[in-house]
């Protein structure tokens, strides 16, 4: 078949995604990167293959903090879906919230917001609100408003993610209780000491629970608490 083959592209881009579960991340990204050349030559830029292989190209320099390239890759991939995919598409939303963590990382919180509201409103649209997907972007969109001190923004996100998440997880679930706790962290910045002490509370009682009493998360839960309670004067 020869190097320039789409079956040879799938077999760079299969051996990149092992490479990658073996914690290889050197050897998985060339092997991206090998895969992402020759579905371009074979398939065209604007092809979901191409996209696909940006996107984990993305994945791989993300793990190397090399987060200018990630972006760079996301971006390309994001391109090519929004075109072959359409806005309101699943992977759409995907590349736009890896796009957004991408551009966190490079301390560009105005278009990470922008990103994570993107995925957040096709995420509505594809799964609707009450769905863990939605979900994550509420909370990555909290998280990046809260870098540009808008908390009001910020609060309502992490209660948007917090009240999907008790329908479709459960209370007792980690992923509840990093919503507890964000929304702690904002409700904290508005001094409001005694919701925030309430969010610290619930977040520290499914921690114990779900990951043990000498877990990290835990013992961060006990120390916010703590600052809350001595706020007023508790």
């Amino acid at each position: 078949m020869g190097e320039d083959h789409e079956k040879t592209g799938n077999s760079y881009y299969e051996l990149g995604l092992t490479q990658y579960m073996l914690v290889d991340y050197t050897s998985a990204t060339e092997s991206h990167k090998r895969a992402l050349n020759i579905r371009k030559k074979v398939l065209g830029e604007d092809y979901e293959k191409t996209a696909l292989s940006y996107f984990n190209l993305g994945v791989t320099q993300y793990t190397f903090k090399d987060y200018a390239s990630a972006t760079e890759s996301h971006k390309r991939g994001l391109n090519i879906r929004q075109k072959v995919l359409g806005e309101d598409h699943e992977k759409t939303a995907d590349s736009y919230r890896q796009l957004g963590l991408y551009q966190y990382m490079l301390v560009d919180y105005t278009s990470a917001t922008e990103s994570h509201k993107r995925a957040r409103n096709v995420r509505k649209k594809v799964f609707g609100e009450d769905h863990e997907r939605t979900a994550v972007s509420y909370c990555n969109l909290g998280v990046t408003q809260y870098m540009l001190k808008d908390f009001v923004s910020a609060t309502e996100s992490h209660k948007q993610a917090l009240n999907i998440r008790q329908k479709v997880l459960v209370e007792d679930c980690e992923k509840t209780a990093d919503s507890y706790h964000k929304l702690g962290v904002t409700q904290y910045m508005f001094v409001d000491y005694t919701s925030a002490t309430e969010s610290n509370k619930r977040a520290l009682n499914i921690r114990k629970k779900v990951l043990g009493e000498d877990h990290e998360k835990t013992n961060l839960s006990y120390f916010n608490l703590g600052v809350t309670q001595y706020m007023r004067k508790d």
